[in-house]
């Protein structure tokens, strides 16, 4: 036993610079990946390294490199597992982002509805803004494409479905995106909609093209 303590000794007395390059090395790495959380250890970690390598003895060397080593380990778990977790999120995201679409397309009014609604939240929920944008597109392109459609504008001649009258407000009224995201969102295209009787009274709508509606 008291050899391979020796042994490893020798090996960290000659390799310890080394460790403490690839140590920086993963700094860069979590620079570009712009990751702050874990940045921020390996910031401390290599100012510690640089003003205690330069006055510790060569038995303290060792200790620290010992249990700077570990801490890596840790810390490059813990990100491993941060983007385990991260993935997994963008990949229910997807899933519902899909699902939501395909129910959009459904000949029943009430799954239809539930799409919307599934649409909505996952347009308030998307921190990264990758599916916002999109959402309200599609929302608006919903409108139109229904409301043009000959039974639709036989049946709601005097005002817009339960379905339409449920798009618009999580659009334009209170908390909707057009209320909420504004910025993020470019006009919202209602051109040629048939919007008859449609209360956008207090809605958001500034913005919104309403052409030949």
């Amino acid at each position: 036993m008291n050899k391979k303590i020796k042994k490893i000794k020798k090996l960290l007395k000659k390799y310890w610079r080394l460790i403490l390059f690839l140590i920086i090395v993963l700094e860069t790495i979590f620079i570009l990946i712009n990751l702050d959380a874990i940045l921020a250890v390996f910031y401390s970690i290599k100012d510690l390294l640089v003003n205690f390598y330069t006055t510790a003895d060569d038995d303290k060397k060792i200790t620290v490199t010992v249990e700077i080593i570990t801490l890596t380990i840790v810390v490059t778990g813990l990100y491993l597992f941060y983007r385990r977790i991260k993935n997994q999120d963008k990949d229910i995201k997807l899933q519902s982002f899909t699902t939501a679409i395909n129910l959009l397309g459904s000949n029943e009014s009430f799954a239809r509805t539930g799409a919307i609604y599934a649409l909505y939240h996952l347009a308030c929920d998307d921190t990264d803004k990758k599916y916002r944008q999109q959402i309200a597109q599609i929302l608006c392109s919903h409108i139109r494409s229904k409301t043009q459609e000959k039974e639709y504008q036989e049946i709601h001649k005097c005002k817009p479905s339960n379905e339409i009258h449920t798009c618009i407000n999580l659009l334009f009224k209170e908390n909707g995106l057009y209320d909420k995201f504004e910025t993020d969102l470019d006009k919202a295209d209602l051109s040629n909609a048939h919007l008859v009787g449609a209360d956008f009274e207090d809605a958001n709508s500034q913005s919104v093209i309403f052409k030949d509606t």
